[in-house]
């Protein structure tokens, strides 16, 4: 069955003129590239706003998996870490936790009382910013050289999460 329903939703958050709050986008627009055509049953989606707008690109799938900056404070800048948001071990995102007040969580159950499908597995893939106010389509030199380490992770992500 390769409708929406079986499908897994890839999406960049973040902000393409704020340095290091765009390496959403730039991890999945590089990713979609490399995999083009060659990962049945995965969409790529880029989102700059991230709340309510997320939830109709989540909507209808049954995995999703969001790239977006994160800043623990506790691991250097470039760093990746995956997170299930339904294990214990939650990370924030400016995208996921601020915009219109909702939590990725809160966003999928609004969607679910909404009356939508929503994914039943969300894996979060964060990478630690360094520099998220600076105006530039660039992120800062460490974020930018685990790009290609993200996109990695980024793909064994989408093989092991593929519903078949």
């Amino acid at each position: 069955m390769n409708d929406i329903y079986e499908k897994t939703v890839v999406v960049g958050l973040g902000n393409p003129i704020l340095s290091d709050d765009g390496i959403g986008i730039h991890v999945v627009s590089r990713a979609e590239r490399m995999l083009e055509g060659s990962v049945p049953g995965v969409d790529f989606r880029l989102n700059h706003s991230g709340g309510l707008d997320l939830m109709d690109e989540l909507a209808g799938y049954k995995r999703a998996i969001i790239v977006d900056c994160i800043r623990t404070g506790k691991v250097d800048p470039g760093t990746c870490v995956i997170c299930d948001i339904r294990n214990e071990q939650r990370i924030t995102t400016d995208r996921l936790t601020l915009s219109h007040g909702l939590s990725l969580p809160e966003i999928i159950e609004a969607g679910l009382l909404c009356g939508y499908s929503m994914p039943e597995s969300v894996m979060v893939l964060g990478v630690e910013a360094a520099d998220i106010t600076t105006f530039s389509e660039e992120p800062t030199a460490e974020v930018a050289s685990s790009i290609d380490e993200a996109v990695a992770v980024l793909k064994k992500c989408i093989t092991s999460s593929e519903t078949r």
